[in-house]
Order: C-alpha cells, then structure tokens, then sequence
C-alpha cells in the first residue's frame, strides 16, 4: 500500500511538474511573442521614421536642385545682358573708330591733293620760268 501511495504521490508530483512545466513554458511563449510583437512595433516605428526622413531629404534636395537652377538661369541671364552690352559698346567704339579713320583719311587726302597741286603750281612755274628762259 506504501508503494501505491507512493506512486500515486509520484504520479501527482509528474502531473504536477508538467502543469508547472507547461504554465513556465506558456509563460515563456507569451513573453517570446509580446517580445516579437515589442520589436516588430519598434521595426515599424523606425521605418515610419526612415519613410519620414528619406521624404525630408528629398524634399530638401529638390529644393536646393530648384535654388541651383534658378541660380544658373540668373547667372545666364546677367551673362547675356552683360554680353549684349559689351558687344554694344565694342560696335560703338568701332563704328567711333571708323569715323575717326574716315576723318583722318579725308584730311591725310586733302592735305596730300594740296601738296601735290603745290607741287604742280611749282613745276609749273618751274617750267614757265625755263620756257621763259629758253625763249
């Protein structure tokens, strides 16, 4: 009788050691998936926070794409208008050249025609004088 007492007791200390085994086990399991589903939020959380700064860095890359444009098309424009009025003020000062040289040349003619009709009117008399001579 001892020894079925004894094995009823062990029996009821098995049972017992695989109730508190599983309860330990389905503690465990609980804690494992309140655990993943913990790290599972944070993963979401931080990709949420990723989502959020990938858009930031677009946006600001979009924005300093914008500013680099405007600037360039800025640079452009003042470059053009500068061009435009350095090639005004070069066609001016040509065309002041021109004039200048046209001026001088008309006087370097001149003087050359009255040289020469000096140089005629000497020979003239020149030879006038030698006809006279002569005669």
């Amino acid at each position: 009788m001892d020894a079925l007492h004894l094995i009823r007791a062990a029996a009821e200390f098995a049972d017992a050691l695989e109730r508190d085994a599983q309860t330990a086990s389905a503690v465990q399991f609980r804690k494992a998936e309140e655990d993943l589903r913990h790290r599972e939020r944070e993963i979401a959380d931080k990709e949420v926070e990723l989502e959020k700064f990938r858009q930031e860095s677009e946006r600001q890359r979009a924005e300093l794409v914008n500013a680099a444009r405007s600037e360039s098309r800025e640079v452009i424009a003042n470059a053009q208008r500068d061009a435009a009025t350095e090639l005004r003020e070069a066609e001016a000062k040509g065309a002041r050249l021109l004039e200048q040289s046209r001026h001088q040349a008309t006087e370097l003619t001149n003087a050359t025609r009255a040289e020469v009709e000096q140089t005629l009117d000497w020979a003239r008399n020149q030879a006038n004088a030698i006809i006279a001579r002569a005669q």
